[in-house]
This record gives C-alpha cells, sequence and structure tokens, in this order.
C-alpha cells in the first residue's frame, strides 16, 4: 500500500505561465502489460488541502491543489471516489488528520493495497537544542506560538510512526511545503538496470518521501498555474506522461520524484529545492498505472481486478463519513472544554479582585 502525503505552503511568485508537455504514455509497453492491473488489490487516497487556517497566513491554491490531485488519480490512475477521503479547512484539524492516517487507514487498507494521501498546507521548521531541525506540518487550528508546536503541529517523526500502523506493501508521501528536520535514510534504490526492474520494485516493500523544499524557502505560488510550483509540476508530470522518463508506460514514484526536482528549481529561480527520500531501508517503489493504458494484442482494454464490488464501496464510504463526523464532534467538545478552560481563571481572578468588606 502507497500512502502519499502533499503540503502547500503560501507564497507569491511572478512567472510566465510555463507550457504543460504532451508526452504520451506507451500503451503497449512490456511494463504495461505485465502488470494487468493488479498492482494492488484496492487503491485508497486521502487528500488534505487548508486555504483559511484559525492563525496561520490564509493560502490561495492548497484546496484547489488537493482537489485536483483527487481529479487526477480518479481520471487518471484507477482510484474510486468512493475510496477518497477529504479534510478540506476546518475538516484539517490535527484529530482529524491523526484519526483518519492512523485509526481509519490502518482499518481500512490491506497488505497489498495502494494508498494516496495529498497534504496542502503550511510547514515548519524549529532548531533543535543540540542541533538538527524538526520540521511540522500545520493543521487547521495548528498554534503560532512556538511552545504549542509539538501539541497543536504535527512532527514530521511521527510519519514514521504513521508507516508501522498501516499494513502497506508501500507508502509515498508528497509533501507540497518547505521545512527541515526529515527523519529520513537515503535516496538508495534499486538499479535501473536491475532484470525486471519495475516488477521488482512493485513487488518490494516502500516508504518514501518527496518534499518540495527545505527551511527558509517558501512554497512559490501563481495565478497562471492556478497551483503551487510544486503542485502544478505534479500534476503536469502525472497527468502528461512526461515523469514517465524511461517510456515503459508507469510512472514510478522515483520517476516523479526526479521529474520534481528538476523542474521545480527552473521556474522558482531556485528558490525550491525538493528532495526525494526513502524513510527506511526497503528498496520498492510506487507504481502509478493507467488503467486505460493496458490493452490486449488485439486492442481491447484489459479488464481489471482491483477492487470490491460497488455494495461494499458504498459501505466503506458510509463508514468513512461516520468516522469523520464523529471526529468533528469531538474535536468541537475538545474546543469547548479548551474554552471552559481557559474562561476559568479569568473568572477566579474576577473573583478575588472584588473589594473586600469587613464585617460590622
Amino acid at each position: 500500500m502507497l500512502l502519499l502525503v502533499m503540503v502547500t505552503s503560501e507564497a507569491c511568485l511572478a512567472q510566465n505561465k510555463q507550457k504543460q508537455r504532451g508526452v504520451k504514455v506507451n500503451t503497449k509497453s512490456p511494463a504495461a502489460q505485465a502488470f494487468k492491473g493488479k498492482v494492488y488489490d484496492n487503491l485508497w487516497a486521502v487528500v488534505i488541502g487548508v486555504n483559511k487556517y484559525q492563525r496561520w497566513p490564509k493560502l490561495d491554491y492548497a484546496v484547489d491543489d488537493a482537489r485536483s490531485v483527487k481529479k487526477l488519480l480518479v481520471s487518471k490512475y484507477g482510484f474510486r471516489s468512493e475510496h477518497i477521503m477529504e479534510l478540506l479547512d476546518d475538516d484539517a484539524t490535527l484529530i482529524n488528520i491523526r484519526t483518519t492516517l492512523g485509526g481509519v487507514l490502518p482499518q481500512k487498507t490491506k497488505k497489498n493495497d495502494g494508498v494516496v494521501v495529498f497534504f496542502a498546507g503550511h510547514g515548519e521548521t524549529i532548531d533543535l537544542p543540540d542541533g538538527g531541525n524538526l520540521g511540522y506540518l500545520v493543521p487547521f487550528d495548528g498554534s503560532t506560538d512556538r511552545n504549542d508546536y509539538f501539541a497543536t503541529l504535527l512532527p514530521m517523526t511521527q510519519i514514521r510512526e504513521l508507516c508501522n500502523l498501516i499494513p502497506a506493501k508501500h507508502i509515498f508521501f508528497v509533501v507540497d511545503a518547505c521545512y527541515s528536520g526529515l527523519a529520513a535514510v537515503s535516496e538508495r534504490g534499486m538499479s535501473a538496470e536491475t532484470e525486471l526492474y519495475v516488477g521488482k520494485l512493485a513487488g518490494l516493500k516502500s516508504r518514501q518521501i518527496l518534499t518540495a523544499g527545505g527551511k527558509g524557502e517558501q512554497v512559490e505560488e501563481n495565478d497562471d498555474w492556478g497551483h503551487s510550483a510544486f503542485t502544478y509540476k505534479f500534476l503536469e508530470g502525472m497527468e502528461s506522461g512526461a515523469a514517465d522518463s524511461d517510456g515503459d508506460g508507469v510512472i514510478t514514484s522515483g520517476e516523479i520524484g526526479q521529474y520534481i526536482k528538476t523542474r521545480v528549481p527552473k521556474i522558482t529561480n531556485n528558490k525550491q529545492t525538493p528532495q526525494f527520500k526513502n524513510l527506511t531501508s526497503d528498496e520498492g517503489e510506487f507504481i502509478f498505472v493507467n488503467p486505460d493504458a493496458m490493452h490486449r494484442d488485439d486492442g481491447k482494454t484489459q479488464s481489471r481486478d482491483v477492487a470490491p464490488a460497488r455494495h461494499e464501496d458504498e459501505k466503506d464510504q458510509n463508514a468513512m463519513k461516520k468516522e469523520l463526523e464523529r471526529l468533528k464532534k469531538e474535536n468541537e467538545k475538545l474546543k469547548q472544554d479548551q474554552k471552559e478552560q481557559q474562561d476559568k481563571p479569568r473568572k477566579e481572578e474576577k473573583k478575588n479582585d472584588e473589594i473586600f468588606t469587613p464585617p460590622p
């Protein structure tokens, strides 16, 4: 299973609109033919985008970025809309995000599933006392007070913990935010010269992350693009097939990672330096396969067996909706409890300030 997380930060850049490259997928490639739509048993996704923060500066395109990625996954890569959970603006609270990634996904997904989680919002970095950095993803209700970061933001160190909770074959985080302190291992992987390279990548476990930039950088946005630079190039590479560098008909996480790393710096005047890393020593990669690109020799589309029956999809969707509704109510109760705790000292202070009147 794959987990893909993407985060978009606020910024502004005056750039000319870039033309999308029209590279087509090789629909009869050996790699695409070999999979026949069965790389994963089921595909799932969580798309998260926050424009209207409670305390942090508002963003312009984070929600649109999330929705565009959802549309791409459904229209191009065989994801069912019923299997995609959305957390947008005030739904993207810390408790909702943690529960969805660390509770709902582990319950819903199986060992051979694929899951994409796209997170579009702010990123933040702090310096640690003994050196190094710690990166955070900022939810809708995140505090701007550094003393409250650990309690109200999502530390990137927890991403690896989430990997351990999910019965995943492949987990791929795509983070459109600039921050440092990434708990990554390396950028190594299997040699492309390995026999049956793509097939072996699909069979091996993987935990990988692709980020938009480092500490001190800002994610660039542009009205001409209608997206951040990172998301714009991600969509371009995946939609057009331009990220398929070897033309074998499928796009690996490594290929889209390389595509982003070489193109985002060009359109941001080197203001962003995307990073692609392994979170563990596993050598597999997520494989993006376009089901429509797989045909038999007679030209007929190969049937896919990658999802349960429709009634099971509807059952899953209803269960997810109920879970998110429960999370909303729980979050509202938590806010109310916090408000009561804040008001209590004020009431006591007011009581103590009353003028003392001695007895007659």
